[in-house]
């Protein structure tokens, strides 16, 4: 695409309609029943030049981490996921005698196919967005189509209307605006639990929240906090999906305080304390924690060298020792390493 091109998308505001078209092909969860439609992940493809002139616009309107909180690791340039696992583990270790760690993850159903337009608008014009940027981005959400791509045949196109747009790269900068004053408000009312002077209260990646306190009715008030601001956005968190477990030096009484502390609530819905939960997928359990994610890194590594045997990564009659070398660094090691940097590993 020439520059003018790009240059006359700013000036008048309209963007190329094949730049607010995507092509959806669905992907089948592993493990789920097959006849059901939510048990599919949407893959969307959108053009090459939008995704150019996405980069484009990030820039020139100031997007990037624009008043982004210092919490939120996900889709960030510089910043890896395992930081927000990191932090949930230099919390546990600051912990010590009696004292009691309350995790709750919060799991956001469809996360980002719910993001209501109207009022990711009005957040990015109170964020003092330039408004010829502001138009721009207003109309690459007006008259937003998709079609499924599904062995071979392709649907009629449908309508968009709700949800940031993915398969480009301006979604992911649009959906942490859209959470980012729930993280900003949690620790505006210093609710949470903090390292010395630093606040450590909700270490988030993109939708994936943690509710890191000490304290049973400060965990609770932030549970209040997320159902308040969820229902103003009108997106769902899943209630049986997001846990919350309670973690103590001493297991004992992690497991006694579970029994006689008073469940917490997210709205109308209960929240039974677990003895498990995942984040970013490490799990946080209330003992074992290190050896429980070790024997799954191990696992997962087995499995995934196991996968690729029949493609030839083997000792014998396969491929190029070295080209086998290679893949196993590639592909198997990252697996089985995958979060461990964040656990305190001991000798036992």
């Amino acid at each position: 695409m020439e520059s003018r091109q790009m240059n006359m998308i700013f000036e008048e505001g309209k963007v190329a309609t094949s730049f607010k078209t995507g092509v959806i092909t669905p992907v089948p969860k592993k493990g789920k029943d097959l006849t059901q439609t939510t048990n599919y992940r949407g893959i969307t493809v959108t053009s090459a030049h939008g995704k150019v002139y996405e980069y484009v616009l990030i820039e020139k309107a100031g997007l990037k981490n624009i008043n982004q909180s210092n919490l939120q690791f996900g889709f960030t340039e510089g910043l890896s996921p395992t930081m927000a696992a990191l932090i949930l583990s230099e919390v546990y270790s600051e912990i010590n005698g009696k004292d009691l760690f309350f995790i709750t993850t919060l799991d956001s159903q469809n996360a980002f196919d719910v993001v209501n337009h109207q009022i990711l608008l009005d957040k990015l014009y109170y964020l003092g967005v330039d408004i010829e940027y502001w138009d721009v981005i207003e109309d690459m959400y007006n008259g937003v189509t998709s079609d499924v791509k599904w062995q071979g045949d392709t649907s009629l196109s449908f309508s968009i209307d709700q949800g940031v747009r993915q398969g480009g790269i301006l979604f992911s900068h649009l959906y942490k605006q859209y959470i980012n004053e729930l993280l900003s408000e949690i620790e505006a009312h210093n609710m949470g639990i903090s390292i010395g002077n630093t606040y450590a209260g909700c270490p988030s990646c993109a939708d994936d929240i943690v509710l890191l306190s000490n304290d049973q009715n400060e965990m609770q008030e932030m549970l209040n906090t997320v159902y308040v601001y969820s229902s103003d956005h009108r997106f769902l968190i899943h209630p049986v999906k997001s846990n919350t477990i309670v973690k103590s030096i001493n297991e004992r009484i992690s497991e006694k305080i579970q029994q006689t502390t008073k469940i917490f609530t997210l709205g109308d819905n209960i929240m039974e304390f677990k003895s498990e939960t995942t984040h970013l997928g490490l799990k946080r359990t209330t003992s074992e924690e290190t050896k429980i994610n070790i024997n799954d890194r191990i696992s997962l590594a087995r499995r995934t060298l196991y996968s690729l045997i029949k493609t030839g990564v083997h000792g014998t009659n396969g491929l190029n020792p070295r080209t086998s070398c290679k893949i196993y660094q590639v592909y198997v090691i990252p697996r089985f390493l995958y979060g461990l940097e964040t656990f305190n590993l001991q000798n036992k």
